[in-house]
C-alpha cells in the first residue's frame, strides 16, 4: 500500500502522524436494523487530519455492510451492503468490492472500502445489518493515517477541496481525462500569458 499523498505532506513537514490499525475475527450477533459503532459505542476518532486506508468486514448474509460517516460532508448511509455493492448499486469497483461464495468462504459475505478517504476533524466507521433478521459478522479490519497535532499556520493545505475532488474523480473515473485535458489547456494558455508579459516588459 503506497502512502497517502497527504500523509507525504505531513511527512515533509516534520508533523507529528502515524497509524491507527484494528483487525478482529470471531462472530459478532447484528439484530434486525442495527447498526454498530466501531472500535466501541460513540467512539469517534477525532484528528486534525485524516486518510481512512481501508474498512473492511465479513458477515453471514449478503444483506450486511460498512458505514463511512466523516467531515467534509459524507456519509455512505447504508448504501455499502454487500448485496447492494456486489449488484453494482452503489459504488464503483474502484472503491469498494466485495467477495461472495464461492470465491471467499462459505457462508461468508466480506466487503472493502479500499481507495483513500481523505477526512478533517472527524470519522466515524459502523457495520451494520439491513435485513429484518438477525445476521453476524465475522470480523473486521480498518487502517487510518491521521496527524496527530495541527498543522503550522503557514503550512495549512485547501484540504476540504482537496477532499471533495479526490472524492469525486474516485466515483467517477470518467472524469479524469476531460479534466486533465482542460488544465494542459490552462496551463498553455497561462504560459502564453505569462510570455506575453515578458515581452511586454522587456519592450519597456
Amino acid at each position: 500500500m503506497s502512502m497517502p499523498a497527504v500523509a507525504s505532506d505531513w511527512l515533509s513537514k516534520k508533523l507529528n502522524w502515524g497509524y491507527v490499525t484494528q483487525s478482529r475475527i470471531g462472530k459478532t450477533l447484528l439484530q434486525p436494523g442495527e447498526m454498530l459503532q466501531l472500535p466501541s459505542a460513540e467512539y469517534i476518532f477525532k484528528y486534525p487530519e485524516g486518510v481512512l486506508l481501508q474498512f473492511s468486514a465479513g458477515f453471514d448474509h449478503p444483506y450486511c455492510g460498512i458505514r463511512i460517516e466523516q467531515n467534509p460532508d459524507l456519509d455512505t448511509e447504508e448504501n455499502m451492503t454487500v448485496a447492494n455493492t456486489s449488484l453494482g448499486l452503489s459504488r464503483p469497483e474502484i472503491l469498494v468490492y466485495t467477495t461472495t461464495p464461492p470465491d471467499s468462504p462459505p457462508g461468508w459475505y466480506s466487503i472493502r472500502a479500499c481507495s483513500q478517504w481523505v477526512f478533517k476533524d472527524w470519522m466515524r466507521l459502523y457495520v451494520f445489518n439491513s435485513d429484518t433478521v438477525p445476521h453476524y459478522m465475522m470480523g473486521h479490519s480498518y487502517m487510518i493515517a491521521v496527524l496527530k497535532e495541527e498543522r503550522p499556520d503557514e503550512s495549512i493545505v485547501p484540504l476540504k477541496e482537496w477532499a471533495e475532488l479526490q472524492n469525486l474523480l474516485t466515483l467517477y473515473p470518467e472524469l479524469k481525462e476531460p479534466l486533465r485535458q482542460r488544465m494542459e489547456e490552462a496551463l498553455g494558455e497561462f504560459i502564453r500569458k505569462k510570455r506575453l508579459r515578458v515581452k511586454e516588459v522587456r519592450k519597456e
